[in-house]
């Protein structure tokens, strides 16, 4: 329970921010916490930790999906954010089951999606 209301507050702080920041500012401080995840994904012992900052990811995912990319068509812009807060979603939920085989095969989907975005919207 101390966990839940933590990460609620948190989410609530993170959701807050998160619309206050530009689309730039949103997606780094994704990547800066996807790179926290990947460091530690194969540590099980980290997984509560990294379910939590998946949560994060998806507040910031859902914020950039409302931004306008600099570039490109805006309805596959959306749908491409749509897809990826599905993928951290089912991230966090492995992470919470300690499935890490699953963490492994979500991650390197969200990698390849992060790279396409980048490539068509960066």
């Amino acid at each position: 329970m101390k966990l839940f209301l933590v990460t609620l507050c948190l989410s609530v702080f993170i959701f807050n921010s998160a619309f206050a920041q530009s689309l730039k500012s949103n997606m780094k401080s994704s990547q800066t916490l996807l790179k926290q995840i990947a460091a530690t994904m194969n540590d099980t012992t980290k997984n509560q930790e990294n379910a939590v900052n998946v949560s994060k990811m998806v507040v910031f995912f859902e914020a950039a999906r409302n931004q306008s990319p600099d570039s490109g068509s805006l309805k596959n812009y959306q749908e491409l954010m749509d897809q990826s807060i599905v993928l951290m979603k089912s991230l966090e939920s492995a992470f919470k089951a300690n499935d890490n085989a699953l963490v492994l095969s979500i991650m390197q989907k969200l990698n390849t999606a992060k790279k396409e975005g980048h490539d068509l919207y960066k």
